[in-house]
């Protein structure tokens, strides 16, 4: 099955309905091609913040 959004993807199939698709807003994401000095600490107002299991972060490291 194919859907080209989310929300579609969610309709067609009845699942990810708690998954999040948004901008992580991270402090400082990858420069470059292929760069690994990003810095993946989540901004304040990040989607992320408190979106997990039990209110925890998803996939970060924190706020900075």
């Amino acid at each position: 099955l194919w859907a080209p959004d989310l929300a579609a993807w969610r309709d067609l199939t009845g699942n990810d309905l708690h998954s999040l698709a948004a901008d992580p807003v991270f402090v400082l994401g990858p420069i470059g091609h292929g760069a690994t000095n990003g810095n993946f600490h989540l901004r304040p107002g990040s989607p992320a913040l408190g979106a997990g299991e039990n209110g925890a972060d998803i996939g970060a490291f924190g706020v900075e």
